[in-house]
């Protein structure tokens, strides 16, 4: 909501050093409300959920899939994913056969025909 507030690019400290002290100022701030040390509390602010989803799953790429093996990548997801998740995955160039819909029963629980994959 603030990024989004201010409409500024907050990327880089050189283009904008006041917004990213802002934004390091309210993580922190944010970190010590919910009882996280903000010492070693890290993250960005995004303009919204999508935002925040695509930059989650391009930071867990990069930490656990080596370029190498990008195109053996499996994404798993419930039928009840949202769609900025299959957005996502598309802007990141995953194909269908690399994202997994795993069914889930009335109660949302995944179907444990699917705990063995």
């Amino acid at each position: 909501m603030l990024a989004s507030a201010l409409q500024v690019q907050i990327g880089l400290w050189a283009e904008c050093p006041s917004m990213i002290a802002l934004e390091e100022s309210v993580l922190q701030w944010m970190a010590s409300m919910i009882g996280y040390p903000s010492s070693s509390s890290q993250g960005i602010i995004t303009s919204g959920g999508s935002t925040t989803l695509l930059t989650a799953m391009i930071c867990a790429r990069h930490r656990y899939l080596p370029v190498e093996l990008m195109h053996k990548g499996v994404m798993y997801i419930t039928e009840q994913s949202n769609c900025s998740v299959h957005k996502s995955a598309k802007l990141l160039g995953l194909s269908k056969h690399q994202i997994r819909v795993i069914s889930v029963n009335d109660e949302y629980v995944l179907l444990s025909n699917y705990y063995s994959l």
